[in-house]
């Protein structure tokens, strides 16, 4: 910049003399001996001989009328873009969290816990269903199944009544929605306590709690399945109820 004119877009080589210069970085002095190579600067000469200089907007006419080399009274350190970024990068990360942040990222996370806690239901069903398809060992089926159809019913809010569980399918289950869980009672019983060569083995291999479901979904409105399955109340209750273990 010279008299208020700017030029813009040079490329050109100028002998400076930095003898009697103060270079500052930000706001602090610093020595000839702390610059580095292809650093961006700002310099500012108030030689009074510049002031004879006519004004002009041809930079190869004040270039030919400097004085070489030309003295520097400041020399100013600029970062560079790159730097800048970086800069204003690290000044976001240290910005403090408000209040207001910490509250959205708690009522976010208590929102997600909250959905979870209300799934939860539901995935335990589908694990037992997914027990109960996959497993190839006899026994585990059969646990599996009984377990899960056991699991359903009491989140249907469909529970024994001071009943044993072969009582509860024979006089309710299988009147309601003729599964024959009290045929599948049976042999589980007598697998459970008498041992393989008691039961049929063929029997097992079926996936009776799919089909099971599938019947008595036919019953039970979709609606309030839904609202079922978001019972906590019901779904802890199930694990302390002495009615549903054998």
């Amino acid at each position: 910049i010279f008299k208020d004119f700017e030029f813009t877009f040079r490329q050109d080589t100028l002998s400076i003399d930095l003898q009697s210069t103060r270079i500052w970085k930000d706001s602090s002095l610093i020595s000839i001996r702390q610059l580095q190579p292809n650093q961006s600067v700002m310099a500012v000469s108030y030689d009074n001989s510049l002031l004879s200089l006519p004004s002009t907007q041809s930079f190869e006419k004040l270039y030919t009328s400097l004085p070489k080399p030309l003295a520097i009274d400041e020399l100013y350190l600029r970062e560079k873009k790159g730097a800048e970024k970086n800069i204003a990068s690290k000044n976001q990360s240290n910005t403090p969290i408000s209040w207001k942040d910490i509250l959205c990222w708690t009522a976010l996370l208590l929102s997600i816990l909250f959905v979870l806690a209300l799934a939860t239901p539901y995935a335990v069903f589908c694990y037992y269903r997914w027990r109960s398809r996959g497993t190839k060992n006899t026994k585990q089926k059969a646990y599996y199944t009984y377990r899960g159809l056991l699991f359903y019913l009491h989140q249907m809010d469909i529970q024994p009544q001071e009943q044993t569980t072969l009582q509860f399918a024979r006089q309710r289950i299988d009147p309601s929605y003729q599964i024959s869980f009290e045929v599948f009672m049976n042999h589980y019983l007598s697998l459970k306590y008498a041992g393989s060569a008691a039961h049929p083995t063929d029997y097992f291999l079926q996936n009776h709690l799919d089909i099971w479901v599938q019947k008595i979904n036919k019953k039970i409105p979709f609606k309030k399945r839904f609202l079922c399955f978001l019972n906590l109340n019901t779904f802890i209750q199930f694990y302390f109820s002495p009615t549903n273990e054998i």
